[in-house]
């Protein structure tokens, strides 16, 4: 059997006793192993051992952990099994630093520069359909740590200021709850509760590709690029209709989503559609992309967004 990250030798309680009778005994090098198995059960090793592997007419050195199992198999390290010749890597994805692609990108960079600064927006907006008969849900504004409320304030006038965001003054037949998560470096994200809205909202199921769908047309490609759009969801606009849906309770007041927020149950399947319709005619094509014309599609992906 094949472990990516290194060599385990599993022995009987048998095997241990003869093994420690040897003369002179093999001493094992004991120094601290974490192992955990793909179970998440944790194996304590005896120590490091160095042996000799054959295979055919290949013969390695190489060290093993040496841990006291009675069923389990013995396990040889992903570069072990590449010298033994019982594997060959095949998939190698390397950063491609090139003194040409880094001038193609700064040029990107440059001829596109609006798609770069602040969060930009999509064109069009996204409408919000509810079912037929649907009566709105007022919920209670939830309460804020005195300690966090300057914090709350600034991150709230700061998605106002980025047009996130605006203030409600009107009567709504909607009024959801706020949600804090802090994030790792001690931000705050502020999201949407909308558990009741999101039982009424008439979803589009557009399809959403999985992993190996995504793979599989990427099976024949060499070079790749990536595009991460800023804010995400909220490159999408929202209607003045659905916007009112998304009415927030602070403890400053009332704010409507001018943007398509997360939380909304509908929000992954409405972005990926929106990002598939921009990227239609260059999405099918980049399994068969060449070196010489990588470039040119890269930059009508950055034209079609």
């Amino acid at each position: 059997m094949v472990n990516v990250d290194l060599a385990v030798l599993n022995i009987t309680q048998e095997t241990l006793v003869k093994y420690l009778k040897l003369k002179p005994t093999p001493q094992l090098e004991k120094r601290p192993a974490v192992m955990t198995s793909y179970s998440g059960e944790r194996i304590q090793s005896l120590g490091v051992c160095r042996v000799s592997v054959r295979y055919k007419k290949r013969k390695i050195a190489t060290f093993m952990e040496v841990v006291q199992d009675e069923c389990r198999p013995a396990l040889l390290g992903g570069n072990d099994c590449e010298m033994l010749g019982l594997l060959k890597r095949v998939h190698l994805i390397e950063a491609c630093r090139k003194p040409q692609n880094e001038q193609m990108k700064e040029e990107i960079k440059k001829k596109h520069s609006q798609l770069f600064r602040g969060n930009g927006a999509l064109p069009g907006v996204h409408t919000i359909v509810l079912k037929d008969g649907v009566t709105g849900v007022i919920h209670a504004p939830r309460r804020v740590a005195v300690a966090k409320r300057p914090q709350l304030k600034k991150e709230l006038d700061r998605q106002v200021k980025l047009g996130f965001l605006a203030k409600v003054e009107e009567p709504t037949e909607w009024v959801n709850s706020l949600v804090i998560v802090e994030k790792a470096n001690g931000q705050m994200r502020l999201c949407i509760d909308p558990k009741d809205l999101n039982k009424e909202i008439k979803r589009e199921h557009f399809q959403i590709p999985t992993k190996e769908e995504i793979l599989g047309k990427l099976a024949n490609a060499k070079y790749f690029s990536k595009m991460d759009a800023t804010a995400g969801f909220h490159q999408i606009q929202l209607d003045k209709k659905s916007s009112m849906l998304t009415t927030l309770n602070m403890p400053f007041g009332r704010y409507r989503y001018l943007r398509l927020p997360m939380g909304i149950c509908s929000a992954p399947e409405v972005f990926q559609k929106t990002m598939h319709q921009f990227l239609e005619d260059s999405r099918e094509s980049a399994c068969t992309w060449t070196t010489s014309s990588f470039g040119d599609r890269l930059k009508q992906s950055m034209m079609s967004v």
